[in-house]
């Protein structure tokens, strides 16, 4: 109840199933839906299961008398292949529902309801921001396709990438993702939320407005993104951290990553308590710490391995800078990828029972893609807006790239020990590991070099 008071997101709303709900077959029930469905990346016999996202507004009591509820929860939806999928702002009537779906977490209350149980009502009785943020969507779904329709494998990673559509993947490129461990870059993130900030502050420089003024523009066009790619845990981190950042130099403040990130966990959990139980906010949260405090140090430590030569008389040119430039970057990406797995091994083990070592090497080519796919996705839409000549012109060259990501992927999911399922480790163990995490990077910080030491990741790069 103090949540309920306290916490914007909670207030009146009702926070258990209605008396009846549990473990019982017959219930009806209607609600809406709010939010976008997702598809479940896991084998149905019955053809395919969604997760739709649904406020339930009236329940029918075991007296039989209708009771008017405001329980957020998650429908389990299945599908057979022909039917439609349920939108956001339908309403629906449920018959026969069964509380709760086992194995789903206990909030938001989950239950699972077969298509032939859903009688639909009506339409339209979302938000209005939300349902034109979503409605944007659909139109820029359109355009990062356009010219490879005829390609519906490589037309649903390029729509997953860009703009959050995730359900749009095959099983075969999902499996792929999860076997390889890069199944993360098809979560809206910080990469996604700084190309699409790059994208806005290359027009901002080029109208020659001020810095401090960006945050009035790339506010609003940050949160408009966040929410038409389905608001998912890791995309509203980046969105808020993002906007701190850009509201720094309006406060005449310097952006820092570290205070960027823990400022926007407060706001997030002092807004939605529940965060805190949601399998997107603990791994987004915990791997960007991780980047924050491990990155820099590991770069640090790596530098040797592609510093200049301190014998030469004259600075490298031509191809020995070439080589040079590339080592440099391919260190610091394994720094990256070193310190983004070493950051998330326990808890992929305790959430999806994976170890995948590949991942390490995988990441190294696959981040780079996933940068580029995004780009043309983002170009795409943006320019292909005034013209569906260029829209389709980066829609080929992300084309090849997804060839090249598909391709790569596969070949990594067959080297042997790149995946492994392991037992779901104890949560006193993954305490102690993050703990001598921590200790250790201290450690590796306190015996650098005055001088070498840089203060953690800054800027927008989150």
């Amino acid at each position: 109840m103090a949540f309920t008071a306290a916490c914007p997101v909670l207030r009146g709303l009702t926070l258990v199933p209605p008396r009846g709900a549990e473990d019982r077959a017959g219930s009806e029930m209607a609600g809406v839906v709010i939010g976008d469905p997702d598809r479940v990346l896991e084998p149905d016999r019955h053809g395919r299961t969604w997760r739709v996202p649904f406020r339930i507004e009236r329940w029918r009591d075991p007296d039989g008398a209708w009771v008017e509820v405001n329980l957020p929860a998650t429908a389990w939806w299945r599908l057979p292949d022909w039917a439609d999928v349920p939108r956001y702002g339908e309403r629906y009537l449920l018959h026969e529902a069964r509380w709760p779906a086992p194995g789903k977490g206990f909030w938001p209350p989950s239950f699972p309801i077969f298509n032939r149980q859903a009688e639909w009502l009506s339409r339209d009785h979302g938000n209005a921001l939300m349902a034109w943020c979503y409605k944007a969507r659909i139109r820029a779904a359109a355009h990062v396709i356009a010219g490879i329709e005829d390609f519906p494998e490589e037309a649903g990673i390029q729509q997953a990438l860009t703009l959050g559509y995730r359900q749009r993947l095959s099983d075969r490129v999902s499996e792929l993702g999860a076997t390889t461990g890069t199944l993360h870059i098809f979560a809206i993130s910080g990469s996604h939320v700084a190309i699409v900030a790059g994208i806005c502050v290359f027009l901002l420089r080029a109208l020659r407005l001020p810095r401090g003024r960006w945050i009035i523009i790339l506010g609003p066009v940050l949160i408009a993104y966040t929410l038409s790619t389905g608001a998912q845990a890791s995309a509203i981190r980046a969105c808020v951290m993002a906007i701190l950042c850009f509201l720094a130099p309006a406060m005449g403040r310097k952006p820092d990553g570290a205070s960027a990130l823990a400022c926007s966990a407060m706001l997030i959990v002092a807004w939605d308590p529940t965060q805190i139980v949601d399998v997107g906010f603990v791994l987004s949260f915990v791997v960007v710490a991780g980047l924050i405090g491990l990155y820099p140090l590991f770069l640090r430590l790596m530098q040797p391995l592609s510093a200049p030569d301190p014998f030469a008389i004259e600075p490298p040119t031509g191809r020995v800078a070439l080589v040079r430039a590339f080592g440099g970057a391919v260190v610091s990406l394994f720094a990256l990828s070193l310190a983004a797995w070493l950051a998330s091994v326990p808890l992929s083990a305790y959430y999806f029972e994976r170890f995948t070592p590949i991942s390490l090497l995988a990441n190294l080519a696959v981040v780079p893609l996933a940068f580029l796919m995004v780009l043309c996705g983002c170009l795409s839409i943006v320019l292909g807006s005034a013209c569906g000549l260029i829209a389709e012109i980066y829609n080929y060259a992300s084309f090849a790239l997804i060839r090249v990501f598909v391709t790569l992927t596969e070949w990594l999911s067959h080297v042997p020990l790149s995946n492994m399922v392991v037992p779901k480790p104890a949560v006193p163990w993954m305490l102690a590991y993050y703990g001598g995490l921590v200790a250790a990077a201290a450690w590796g910080w306190a015996r650098l070099p005055r001088e070498n030491v840089t203060p953690p990741i800054r800027g927008v790069d989150v």
